[in-house]
């Protein structure tokens, strides 16, 4: 096996235990919240745990002689030498969805729209943007558009309690 690409899967890992041992740091500083019983570091000091298991796994893979971007069959279709891709590559769509996003959170800077309307409308134009636009796919976008939002929205507003526009 080519030395290369494991050595950059050694470079990824390390970078993995950085960023985790970073962030463990800077989590540990936070003051202790009065309000929350788990406190402000919490839910960072968690993804740190997992992000050394992960740079762990990936370690341990390594070590066994196994590469982590080497693979015999991809789980993307359209990738690679597989017969069956179907895909055409389509990199416009990957700046429609930047400006969809870019502008979901200019519009949520904005005074007058609610995150509500701002998030069914992100929603939607990202359905919009990924899928076929029959009509029964214009319903099925809507569906998912205002069924997402409202869920999204109570899940922040009453479960997280988080204070939205």
């Amino acid at each position: 096996m080519n030395s290369s690409p494991r050595r950059t899967d050694l470079v990824f890992a390390l970078m993995i235990l950085a960023v985790a041992g970073i962030t463990w740091r800077e989590a540990a500083r936070l003051a202790p919240a009065p309000f929350d019983p788990l406190g402000p570091k919490t839910v960072p000091i968690a993804i740190c745990v997992g992000l050394v298991g992960l740079a762990g796994l990936m370690l341990l893979r390594l070590a066994l002689g196994a590469a982590i971007g080497a693979s015999r069959t991809s789980l993307i279709t359209g990738l690679g030498d597989d017969p069956l891709a179907t895909h055409a590559p389509r990199p416009w769509l990957a700046i429609l969805a930047y400006l969809i996003t870019t502008a979901y959170v200019v519009a949520l800077s904005l005074p007058g729209i609610s995150f509500l309307v701002a998030t069914i409308g992100f929603i939607a134009a990202l359905v919009l943007a990924l899928g076929p636009r029959r009509p029964r796919d214009l319903a099925v976008a809507a569906a998912v558009a205002v069924g997402g939002g409202f869920v999204i929205d109570v899940l922040f507003r009453q479960i997280f309690a988080v204070d939205l526009p």
